[in-house]
């Protein structure tokens, strides 16, 4: 996997690429793109999430998520991050990661919320370029964020590690930290 193929919600449509172009005018440097994407997004989506936006999650094509105007979360940032950053020729990958608080905690405890977050890695010019498109920050030094989150799976998107809706986050979540804390004990 060269990272630069279409996941299924990152797919380099007609519009993706007419807007990462755009945002690439002659002359920007790689690292400049990566700015200009982030801006764009904190231009163009909003993070206030209309009613009944749980069955939004995980669905989402990047187009889509940009012609709606809003974010459900983290997920949504970094799908259309990776997809601006493919469509310019970028090789990005989708990473999503798992609180180690929360995998620590209790497995038969549902009250506490899950705890995760989406980042980007991004390969400029030979260089790994660590980005949480949430936070829209650039990250030179990622080790404060393996502080705080465990990799759980990189690939082109959630949908590669079957992340295909909130609830089917929740059940493979749930069995990762289970299966993680019986093969601790043993």
């Amino acid at each position: 996997m060269t990272f630069l193929e279409d996941g299924h919600l990152t797919i380099k449509t007609e519009y993706i690429c007419n807007i990462a172009k755009k945002l690439n005018p002659k002359g920007t440097k790689p690292i400049e793109y990566i700015a200009c994407a982030l801006r764009y997004m904190v231009e163009s989506l909003n993070k206030e999430r209309p009613e009944g936006w749980i069955k939004l999650f995980h669905t989402r094509t990047a187009e889509e998520i940009l012609k709606s105007g809003f974010i459900t979360g983290c997920t949504d940032s970094t799908i259309v991050f990776c997809t601006f950053m493919r469509a310019a020729g970028y090789p990005t990958k989708y990473l999503e990661t798992i609180s180690k608080r929360w995998l620590s905690l209790d497995p038969n405890d549902t009250k506490e919320p899950i705890k995760g977050h989406a980042f980007a890695e991004v390969v400029l010019e030979g260089n790994k370029i660590f980005v949480d498109p949430d936070s829209k920050k650039i990250c030179l030094d990622p080790d404060r964020e393996w502080e705080l989150f465990e990799l759980f799976g990189t690939g082109l998107d959630p949908h590669d590690f079957g992340l295909t809706s909130f609830t089917t986050l929740k059940q493979i979540f749930y069995d990762y930290r289970e299966k993680k804390q019986n093969t601790v004990k043993v």
